[in-house]
């Protein structure tokens, strides 16, 4: 499964970059409005309608799938793959998306809330996930490998600073009964980040 963009893109993102590197960030506003406000100079109207997503123009694998399993309904397809509410392939079938997602929350890295629609308690409408801190491997122990215990009962009892590094990837997999569950990422003000190499695929 992937998707790929038109050639013009390249193009577009160089004029996307250089309007970014005019914009301002203003980050230290008081404490209780925990919101970062950008303030955009406003660059020369375009012929073209702009548009606010941001395309990758690679492709980006997600699963590898042979012949046998294919089908045209990608669905079906990720069915044949993925176990029963897995939208990623799982390295044990415990290790779910609210696994990654307690193991972020349960080290106090992020705090995440996901909206509800008011007709339909059921369906989850978007989310949002406040980044607070990002562990570095010295914070973590000597060891990697070495299970930490997460603070309530949970399947699995603990997780590996691997488990973590894969948890920053795997949360985002949360989908609604409609496939559709779009997040809100945003970082806490007043705070300075210290963010592990490894953050930079992320």
């Amino acid at each position: 499964m992937a998707s790929e963009s038109d050639d013009d893109f390249e193009i577009d993102l160089q004029v996307l970059i250089q309007k970014t590197k005019e914009s301002k960030f203003v980050c230290n506003l008081p404490k209780e409005k925990e919101l970062l406000t950008t303030i955009s100079q406003r660059a020369t109207p375009t012929s073209k309608p702009t548009n606010s997503y941001i395309y990758k123009n690679k492709f980006s694998t997600v699963l590898q799938m042979e012949p046998e399993y294919w089908d045209k309904n990608p669905f079906k397809a990720i069915a044949k793959a993925f176990p029963l509410g897995f939208h990623f392939k799982p390295t044990t079938i415990n290790k779910t998306r609210t696994f990654y997602e307690f193991i972020l929350i349960d080290s106090n890295s992020v705090s995440i809330k996901h909206f509800k629609d008011p007709n339909d308690p059921l369906l989850n409408t978007h989310s949002t996930i406040q980044i607070l801190k990002v562990l570095q491997p010295k914070q973590f122990g000597p060891n990697l490998h070495e299970i930490k215990k997460i603070s309530v009962p949970f399947d699995p009892r603990g997780y590996t600073y691997l488990d973590y590094m894969d948890a920053w990837n795997k949360v985002f997999w949360h989908q609604n009964n409609k496939y559709k569950n779009p997040w809100l990422i945003y970082f806490k003000t007043n705070t300075i980040y210290n963010f592990p190499n490894w953050l930079l695929q992320w």
